[in-house]
């Protein structure tokens, strides 16, 4: 009797053992499928984050520098830079126009480098004369930089003015794109730290405008 308890006692402890091994490894396996399912989801949110990133920026962008090519090939440009008579007429109203974006402003440069026409914009003024405007005058070809003001990230772009007359340029384009206002529009949340590069995947900076995807992000 004393020998049929003992067992009945032994295997009750084993049930109990392998049903609490039962329940330890259902826990531990509830456990690391819902930390992968934590993890996948930040992958996946992560991805979203680097499309919208890729897709905001990579508009801008693209936008600007068309704009600065087309101010760049306009009659009214060079003909304002290098003819006085009533210029301010019709080269004011333009780069007003140009001006629109709340992400990217212009500035009219003349063959020097210095403001000829200033979008009125602080940030312009507060670039200082960067590098790619010097080599722009030298070479005639688009240069760009990106530059830091008061702690915000600018990419600065300079295009050369040319006229059928001359073959050096005649006025500078300065492109200001704020890519902190570009990635504050995207409401990311105040917790989320976004470290981005750009690269352009041209040769020359001249070729990024003929691009809807002129830089890679990563």
């Amino acid at each position: 009797m004393g020998r049929l308890k003992s067992l009945k006692a032994q295997i009750s402890h084993d049930v109990f053992r392998l049903f609490g091994a039962y329940i330890l490894g259902v826990t531990s396996l509830c456990m690391l499928l819902a930390i992968y399912g934590i993890f996948f989801y930040q992958q996946e949110e992560f991805k979203h984050y680097k499309a919208l990133v890729n897709t905001r920026l990579g508009s801008e962008i693209s936008a600007s520098l068309r704009q600065a090519n087309d101010l760049a090939d306009s009659t009214e440009v060079w003909t304002g830079l290098t003819d006085s008579a009533g210029r301010g007429s019709y080269l004011l109203p333009l780069l007003e126009k140009a001006n629109q974006n709340k992400h990217y402003k212009f500035d009219l440069l003349d063959y020097l480098g210095r403001f000829f026409i200033h979008s009125g914009n602080t940030a312009g003024l507060l670039l200082d004369s960067p590098a790619n405007i010097q080599k722009t005058i030298d070479d005639n070809q688009t240069h760009l930089e990106l530059v830091n003001v008061e702690h915000t990230d600018y990419l600065a772009v300079s295009v050369p003015i040319m006229a059928n007359f001359t073959d050096s340029a005649i006025g500078v384009v300065l492109l200001h794109l704020d890519l902190d206002k570009i990635m504050a529009s995207l409401n990311f949340p105040n917790d989320l730290k976004v470290n981005y590069s750009l690269s352009p995947i041209v040769d020359k900076a001249s070729a990024l405008s003929k691009h809807s995807e002129s830089f890679t992000f990563e």
